[in-house]
């Protein structure tokens, strides 16, 4: 984590007037379906912005009355205020030997004036404590983040909603980043940064940018502006009017659903099973206090079961992932649940995994295993006689995983590790999910395919040699984690914080599901993929789990050789793309039993704030 808590500070964004902006002459827009692309100016305007707030290590050469003398292994904007810290001792660890950093303590807040030379002078605006010789000089840690409505002079035909979609998806929440809630205020001691976005006209296009001003020194640091480029396709308004899905759940034809519900509940992960043994395939998902059970009649969603999961309050039990087997062999598919519970001692959070085991007796679930300490996994490959595989892994005391990837299997009475894996190469894998594999040359061999912590996927042999590499990331998918508070945390200086400010999220990487399809004569992989990148600003990487845009399932399959490693993979169909969902899980089924391959598609509709179900038929099948 880096440092910087205790202090406070806020910048406001605010309107840039002035010659720069060239007045507010009403923007020329050629005729056709074009728009602006007010997304890519944005990612440009904080790609600056995170320039401007990143400086490089520094370090206090010289004090005086109210000034310093810095020394940095860079360029430091001038005007950009720093934090100055005292150097903690190292922290030994008695068990291991090991050796940690100590904690840094922040003691003032200075303002780069000038430079002289190869040195900086940085007036102090406050202080906590007394500068020495040889402090660090670094960006602040946490950051407090209020987004004012876009300010849009008159002239200029941007829609404000789109704006504000835009800058809230690019500001979103994370790990040590939060929006401030409606009417809250900013916590003492902390460093907080208020925008007002602004677009103004620069000739005949609109501009977006933005002025940079000190709350704390009253003194202006700069001002920053993009201008926004046309795009050849339909306008947002075109675009709203065809979501009527997203308010009445009705196609109207325009996209090709079976089926669409939106729900009131909190689902965080779908599986595809007959959980019942009736022949047909019901719907599970897995929600924050219970699972669901429904079947497909038509258009209509009725639920079937219901089943009231554990729950002990606060901090307690996260519920990340379902999967479905019929491992033991009785007709009927176990319901795999991974569940973290966010165990909370002392104001630290220290995660332990309670997992469980279900299965339909009758019409009610019945535990077969529970408190399990390890995460789940159902790999079923599609091509040949190769069994379905039930695979677990532990947590790391301080991180996600830990140790190897093993194999389940049922004893007779519960599920314990296999002697001796099905699939040997699975003790090599490092981490669990994110993670499938099949014969997708269809020459007999396995391949691995994985998705790395960037959301790359890369296909593997089973001697972990890479045969291909997605030229880019899928982006982000991430809605289920949990909480951890790392081994030495930071504690901010204040009396009564919040657990999760200095904890780490710990994400869960996204479902990857394989299927031969015959009328492609491939064997495809499915995965859901959000439009979400990450920015850097104030030295802190920025991610938006709820901002996601164009949520949707994708189908990539093998497609020809190619010069790199011999083999490539090309996105053959996806479902439609809207800009309010927010993708979360899928899964592979029959459900409306037509003999033909559904794909269900959870995901979160910002737009209504609920959860969604669309149902779509997978071509190729």
């Amino acid at each position: 984590m880096k440092r910087g808590f205790g202090l406070f500070l806020v910048l406001a964004l605010v309107l840039l007037g002035g010659e720069s902006w060239g007045g507010t002459l009403k923007p020329q827009m050629p005729r056709g379906p074009y728009s602006l692309d007010i997304k890519a100016s944005a990612e440009a305007l904080v790609q600056k912005l995170e320039k401007r707030f990143t400086p490089p290590p520094a370090k206090v050469v010289l004090v005086r009355k109210g000034e310093v003398l810095l020394l940095a292994q860079g360029s430091i904007p001038i005007g950009l205020e720093v934090v100055i810290y005292k150097p903690g001792k190292p922290i030994i660890d008695k068990k291991t030997g090991s050796t940690y950093p100590g904690f840094d303590t922040p003691v003032a807040l200075a303002q780069v004036a000038r430079r002289e030379g190869k040195y900086y002078l940085a007036r102090l605006v406050r202080t906590w404590g007394t500068v020495e010789r040889g402090y660090k000089v670094e960006p602040p840690q946490v950051v407090y983040v209020t987004v004012a409505p876009p300010k849009v002079e008159a002239g200029v035909e941007v829609d404000p909603k789109e704006l504000s979609t835009v800058l809230n998806f690019a500001l979103g929440e994370s790990l040590l980043f939060r929006l401030l809630a409606p009417g809250e205020s900013l916590p003492s001691n902390a460093y907080g940064v208020v925008l007002h976005p602004v677009v103004a006209s620069g000739g005949t296009l609109p501009v977006l940018g933005c002025y940079v001003e000190s709350m704390v020194t009253k003194s202006s640091l700069f001002a920053l502006q993009e201008s926004m480029k046309l795009v050849k396709t339909a306008s947002y308004a075109d675009i709203l009017k065809k979501k009527t899905l997203m308010e009445t759940g009705e196609w109207e034809g325009y996209m090709s659903a079976l089926a669409s519900r939106v729900f009131k509940e909190k689902f965080y992960s779908v599986a595809v099973g007959d959980v019942d043994g009736d022949g047909k395939d019901e719907i599970v998902l897995l929600g924050a206090k219970s699972l669901n059970v429904y079947k497909l009649k038509g258009k209509e969603f009725q639920k079937k079961y219901l089943y009231k999961l554990p729950s002990f309050g606060a901090y307690a039990h996260r519920y990340l992932r379902v999967d479905l087997a019929d491992l033991n062999g009785n007709g009927r598919p176990e319901v795999f649940i991974t569940s973290v519970v966010e165990n909370l001692i002392s104001g630290y959070i220290r995660p332990y995994l309670s997992s469980m085991v279900l299965e339909l007796k009758g019409d009610k679930f019945k535990v077969i295993q529970k408190k399990v300490p390890y995460y789940f996994m159902v790999v079923h490959p599609s091509v040949g006689k190769r069994p379905a595989v039930l695979l677990a892994q532990k947590m790391g005391e301080y991180e996600t995983f830990q140790g190897p990837v093993f194999q389940l299997v049922w004893n007779g009475k519960r599920y314990v590790k296999a002697p001796k894996p099905t699939y040997s190469f699975v003790t090599k894998l490092d981490h669990l999910y994110g993670i499938a594999w099949d014969d997708f040359n269809l020459d007999g061999k396995l391949e691995v395919a994985l998705l790395d912590k960037d959301n790359y996927l890369t296909i593997y042999n089973t001697k972990g040699q890479p045969l291909w590499e997605s030229p880019d990331s899928l982006g982000v998918v991430k809605y289920d984690f949990f909480y951890q508070t790392p081994r030495f945390p930071r504690i901010p200086a204040m009396k009564n914080f919040d657990p999760t400010d200095v904890a780490i999220k710990r994400y869960i990487p996204r479902r990857l599901v394989t299927a031969y399809l015959e009328a492609d004569g491939k064997v495809s992989i499915f995965t859901v993929v959000n439009d979400v990148p990450s920015f850097v600003l104030a030295g802190i990487k920025l991610e938006a789990p709820w901002q996601g845009v164009n949520g949707r399932v994708i189908k990539l399959a093998f497609v020809g050789s190619g010069k790199a490693y011999g083999a490539y993979f090309d996105i053959l169909w996806e479902t439609p793309k809207f800009k309010d969902l927010y993708a979360e899980d899928l899964a592979l089924g029959d459900v409306n039993g037509d003999g033909v391959l559904d794909v269900v598609f959870l995901s979160y509709n910002k737009k209504v704030g609920k959860m969604r179900i669309d149902i779509y038929p997978v071509p190729g099948v």
